[in-house]
């Protein structure tokens, strides 16, 4: 398996092994979320952030780096961090919800179900509102001072009024409009 920039091959297995020895896992007092601490989530080598999972398409197949212990009969929601460095070593936070609660709050204090601890994230960050029946997950904002963002790597429809996003730099507001003017 090539997955590097070091352009060497590694065995699939002995990664996960050796990536498996430098996570630590936490979970919620109730136990709806687990919190997946991983360090040096790079090739010691090159420095290259590994991916959390790829897809090999000759196989068709994808491929995780983390096993997740996940019960088949719920609902789960993964939320992945970018990855930063810090020392030379990368980084990886990985968050995996269970879907039983409406909803899931995320901020700095330790009453929240997702806990971050980034100064930028607010005691009481945002709220993600889950909508079992429709299977849609929403995410409300409670920061006044930073407010959130959010990656966004699909189609968003634009069902709102307006609709504020952040590429790069520049903050762009979009909104639909009706024929006639409104």
């Amino acid at each position: 398996l090539l997955i590097c920039s070091c352009k060497d091959y590694i065995h699939f297995e002995c990664l996960k092994q050796y990536i498996k020895t430098k996570i630590e896992i936490h979970e919620n007092p109730d136990l709806t979320v687990q919190t997946y601490v991983c360090s040096k989530f790079n090739c010691e080598v090159c420095l290259a952030p590994y991916p959390l999972r790829f897809r090999i398409r000759e196989f068709n197949k994808i491929y995780e780096l983390i096993d997740f212990n996940l019960a088949p009969e719920l609902d789960y929601l993964v939320l992945e961090s970018l990855d930063y460095m810090k020392n030379d070593k990368n980084y990886k936070l990985i968050h995996v919800v269970q879907l039983i609660d409406e909803k899931i709050s995320i901020g700095r204090n330790t009453t929240n179900d997702i806990i971050d601890t980034d100064i930028s994230v607010s005691r009481s960050h945002a709220v993600l509102n889950y909508t079992k029946e429709k299977g849609y997950i929403t995410i409300e904002n409670r920061s006044q001072k930073f407010g959130t963002l959010v990656l966004i790597k699909g189609n968003i429809p634009i069902k709102e009024k307006k609709i504020g996003f952040q590429v790069g730099k520049s903050f762009v507001t979009a909104c639909t409009i009706k024929g006639g003017g409104e």
